[in-house]
């Protein structure tokens, strides 16, 4: 990790992290922006994000460091963290275009929502669902792809929610119907979507282990740093810290 730090004031009260170089630079084009190694002499050591929220900061340091999510992030006070804590890492991940750390949220949101954990209730859908109405940027299209997938599945192959149930769910949120039939249309010449349970990783040729993941132009699927392996959870973060 080399022995140079850089620190980050992160939300309005300006909470200070102070991180490794090497590691923070090697998440993302924009955290490798920040701190430019262009020039030496002038070697950027501070970045003022306040915007961004410092719990969800906090997450994405303990990421680096770690390699993996927990679900209990905040050890020892027992707060627990939701889904929306999810999607907002995710969002964060999205916006500095860090593509790792959204697959690792991306596993941690499947993997909860398979287990029970957390559900697609209509709050969580309409967040995840109505972004897309403020800008022109297709906001968590891995997450919305992943949730069609699970409407699909509840509706027509476990049946577990009937039509009158998703019919209240889209019109409590007409966005998720639009994205919804639009998945079908899509999915619907697939073989195995009608055997398929998209909530489980790799459990069929449909939704392989990557499925929901997006990868770097450069990367292929093999190299993902993503939480479905042990191995993957154990060195996604700092195992090619030094690497870039």
């Amino acid at each position: 990790l080399g022995d140079e730090f850089v620190y980050v004031f992160v939300g309005r009260e300006r909470k200070k992290f102070a991180v490794h170089r090497a590691l923070i630079r090697s998440q993302s084009a924009f955290f490798k922006d920040a701190f430019t190694e262009a020039d030496p002499a002038s070697l950027e050591t501070e970045l003022h994000l306040p915007y961004d929220s410092v719990s969800i900061f906090e997450i994405f340091v303990g990421w680096m460091y770690r390699g993996h999510l927990v679900f209990k992030v905040f050890e020892g006070d027992g707060v627990e963290f939701t889904a929306d804590d999810c999607i907002d890492l995710y969002l964060f991940a999205e916006q500095k275009l860090c593509t790792a750390l959204q697959n690792a949220a991306m596993d941690l949101f499947q993997d909860n929502i398979r287990d029970g954990v957390w559900s697609l209730n209509y709050n969580l859908l309409t967040k995840i669902f109505g972004l897309n109405d403020y800008d022109e940027i297709d906001h968590l299209f891995c997450v919305r792809e992943f949730c069609c997938a699970v409407l699909y599945y509840y509706l027509l192959v476990s049946q577990t929610w009937g039509p009158q149930y998703m019919t209240g769910l889209f019109q409590q949120c007409p966005e998720a119907m639009e994205a919804f039939l639009e998945f079908q249309v899509k999915m619907s010449q697939k073989k195995d979507i009608k055997t398929s349970d998209p909530q489980r990783r790799g459990n069929s040729t449909l939704y392989h282990c990557c499925f929901f993941h997006l990868h770097d132009s450069n990367q292929d699927e093999d190299a993902c740093r993503s939480e479905h392996s042990e191995e993957g959870r154990l060195n996604s973060a700092s195992s090619n810290a030094l690497s870039q």
